[in-house]
C-alpha cells in the first residue's frame, strides 16, 4: 500500500506544485499490488489523488493489478488498450501543435 521509494519525490513534486502547472497534464493509472497484503495499490491511489487534486486529468480507465492472481490478468490487456490510445492522442497533439 505504500509508495515505491522511487516515487516519493514525484509525489512530493505534485503535492507541491499545484493546479497551475498541472492543469494541462493528462495521465493514465495503473497500479500493482497484492491483496494479500493491507490496502492494496495504496500507493497508486495516493498518486492518483495528488494528480487529481493538482489538476490533472486522468484520461484512461484507472487499473488495478493484483499479484496475488496474476498480474497479468490486468496488465496484459490494460496496455494493449492503452498504448493506442496513448499514440492517438499523441497523434492529435502533434496534429494540432
Amino acid at each position: 500500500g505504500d509508495v515505491p521509494e522511487s516515487a516519493l519525490p514525484f509525489l512530493k513534486a505534485i503535492r507541491k506544485a499545484g493546479p497551475t502547472p498541472s492543469k494541462n497534464l493528462t495521465y493514465a493509472m495503473l497500479c500493482l499490488g497484492d491483496t494479500n497484503y493491507n490496502h492494496f495499490c495504496g500507493g497508486g491511489a495516493r498518486v492518483d489523488k495528488a494528480l487529481q487534486k493538482a489538476g490533472a486529468t486522468r484520461v484512461f480507465d484507472y487499473g488495478t493489478a493484483d499479484d496475488g492472481v496474476g498480474l497479468e490478468i490486468v496488465v496484459e490487456p490494460w496496455t494493449a488498450d492503452v498504448l493506442p490510445f496513448l499514440a492517438a492522442a499523441a497523434a492529435r497533439a502533434s496534429s494540432s501543435a
